[in-house]
This record gives C-alpha cells, structure tokens and sequence, in this order.
C-alpha cells in the first residue's frame, strides 16, 4: 500500500503541468483593444516551446504576463489566471518568482544593474543569497556554455548588443531555474551564435527545464522545438508540433534567413514559402 502510495505522488509529480493559463486576456491602460484575447496554454516541464507571430501580435504582453511585470509594473487589465506549480502568479512572491523564472527581456540593455559583466552575472545570485564561492564557480561554468567566458572583465558599456544579449542569458542561467522565458533570444546575435544557443535551449529542456522561447526568427530554433504556438492580433491560433503548422504562419518576420546558407536556395531574399520549405529541409536532416 505504502508503495502504490509512492507511486500514485510520483506520477502525479511527471503529469503536474508547471505553468497553467486559462482564459488570459490583457488590455493596456488607455486602450480600447485587447493585447491578449481568451488564451489557453498548459505547458509541463521539459519542453521547448517556440510562441511564435508577427510584430505587435502579443509575444512580449503574453511572456511579461506570465512573469508578473503585467500588471505589477506595466499597469494593464488583466483577466484569467495564469499557475505555476498550481500557485496563482500573483500570489507568489518576487523572491519566490525569481527562483522559479529565468526571465531575458526583448531589450537587455533596460535591465541591467552592473559595470562588468562578472558582477551583472553574479547580481541575482547574490541576491537570492547564494555563498561566494558557488557563485565564483557559476560565473565561469555559465560563461564557457555562451561561449563568452573571454566576457568576464569586460565593461558592460563596451559590449555589443550580441555580446550584451548572451550576457543577459546567461545571468538567468547561472541559478539554473526551473523555467526560462526568452523574449527574442535570438535578436541580435549572428548565426553561429544562433545554431548554439539553439542546442542549448535543446539540452537544458531535455535536463528537466521548461523553455518558452518567443521568437520571430524561427530557423534553426524551431527544429528543436517539441510544440509551436502561434499567436496573431492577440489570440492563439495554433498548438503543435511545429513541423505540423508552417501552414498557418502568416506575415512573420524572418530577417537573418537570406544570410543562412539555406539548401537549394541562391538569392539574398526569400520569400516565405521558401523560408518554410527550407525550415522543413531543416527537420529532415536533424530529427
């Protein structure tokens, strides 16, 4: 009995979903429209979800929702709820958010607290009180994983934006959390960088991590990713595996895809047909 007990917890630990919205709908002080309108995703540790869309659809409003600066610090009406671990968001406190959400804003540079970068990345640990000395072992660990440990005893105002973007993850990084919210992580950094990053959102998610990338350039990210979600003016239009809803992507921005090296494909510019076809070249070669 006691094992069937155990057993009973321990599944019931696998099937809890870690982050629960239901009926989400946002709208910005002074404006008659919905930013976000009657949204609906359950998402369980250990995936890697692309929220995808066109400018002005709703990506950055639905991650700032989920962390809590809407409406904490953006003032806005918020209606639904959104769970992590079954807690309400807001009734969790910011200490208790922090340690559960990595958050990279669209913008790093509006964020950060330090002069170099050894002391940005170690900001919140000493702030969520971690001893010295496992923050001295951080600092490099996460550092080499960007491919930035060069990095460390630069000035923050020397970087540039790439430098400054990898810098930004990997502060979120070094107190490993359990989700990690990327508002365009692929912004700003060159393909190679990219392909990278890429594998190790890939890898932290097979580690247990629940990843929520939301992103317009949907090259080499999207073949990692395990769900797609699409948004478009503010609704869900779209829930699955991403190979399954190329179909449905409609006037996204995919700028840095005429610099890749792309299969059968010779132009600078693509169109985005040829974009998807290339994506789907993509998923052949490396599922």
């Amino acid at each position: 009995m006691v094992i069937s007990f155990l057993l009973e917890c321990i599944i019931g630990e696998l099937l809890l979903s870690l982050v629960d919205i239901r009926n989400l709908s946002v709208s910005y002080q002074e404006e008659s429209s919905w930013a976000l309108r009657d949204i609906n995703i359950t998402v369980e540790k250990g995936e890697l979800i692309v929220i995808a869309g066109s400018s002005g659809c709703g990506k950055s409003t639905l991650a700032q929702t989920i962390v809590g600066l809407i409406p904490t610090f953006v003032k806005a009406k918020v209606e639904g709820t959104i769970k992590i671990n079954e807690t309400l968001v807001n009734e969790l406190s910011r200490k208790q958010l922090v340690n559960i959400i990595g958050y990279v804003p669209q913008y790093p540079s509006d964020f950060t607290t330090s002069l170099l970068v050894e002391e940005e990345v170690a900001f919140l640990l000493e702030n969520l009180a971690y001893p010295s000395e496992e923050i001295q072992t951080r600092i490099p660990q996460v550092l080499h994983k960007l491919n930035i440990l060069d990095l460390r005893n630069k000035l923050i105002p020397e970087l540039s934006s790439g430098e400054l973007q990898r810098v930004a993850i990997a502060t979120v990084l070094a107190h490993q959390p359990q989700i990690l919210i990327l508002d365009e992580p692929m912004a700003r950094i060159d393909p190679k960088s990219e392909i990278m990053l890429a594998d190790l959102l890939k890898d932290l998610s097979e580690q247990g991590h629940l990843i929520l990338a939301f992103e317009h350039r949907l090259d080499y990210l999207l073949s990692r990713a395990d769900r797609l979600l699409l948004l478009d003016n503010g609704k869900l239009i779209g829930d699955g595996k991403p190979q399954t809803l190329l179909d449905k992507i409609r006037d996204i921005d995919l700028p840095e895809v005429s610099e890749l090296k792309w299969p059968n494909i010779t132009q600078r510019s693509l169109t985005l047909e040829e974009a998807k076809s290339s994506i789907l070249e993509i998923f052949r070669k490396e599922r």
